[in-house]
This record gives C-alpha cells, sequence and structure tokens, in this order.
C-alpha cells in the first residue's frame, strides 16, 4: 500500500507543481471583424422583384373565370335495376 502512496502523492505534487496555463484549454481564435449594416428604406421592402428585363408587364385578368363548357351525359355502363 505505501508504494501506491508515494505515487500518488508525487501525482498530486506535480499537479501542484504545473503552471496553471499548461492545465487550461487553448483560447478559442479571434472573431471575424462584423459585416457592414445594409440600410433598406420601407419603400424597398413593400415594392417587391422588378420584373424580368426582357418580358412586358402582365396584362390584367378577369376576377371571375369564365364558365366551363358542359360535356354531353355518357350513358351509364349496365343497365339499372329497379327504378
Amino acid at each position: 500500500m505505501a508504494p501506491i502512496r508515494t505515487i500518488l502523492l508525487a501525482l498530486l505534487m506535480a499537479g501542484a507543481v504545473t503552471p496553471a496555463s499548461a492545465q487550461t484549454s487553448p483560447s478559442p481564435p479571434p472573431a471575424p471583424p462584423p459585416r457592414p449594416a445594409i440600410i433598406i428604406s420601407p419603400n424597398e421592402i413593400y415594392r417587391g422583384p422588378p420584373l424580368p428585363p426582357d418580358r412586358p408587364d402582365p396584362a390584367p385578368r378577369p376576377a371571375i373565370a369564365p364558365p366551363m363548357e358542359r360535356m354531353p351525359q355518357v350513358p351509364p355502363m349496365s343497365p339499372r335495376v329497379g327504378n
């Protein structure tokens, strides 16, 4: 038991003598410089993206779609039973 106590005591003394800088983790790398702020006016926020240059302004569309054409009734596949 004496050799184990001697080894533990030697390790304890070595830890106490070792400088604190050797026991700490390295410092993190420096932070990158901040990006310059881009100032946007309120008009630019609500305007939306510009139209592509090769396409003219779209024509206005009617709010209600035209009615669909009626298709002719198809006779049933099997004869009716009952009524």
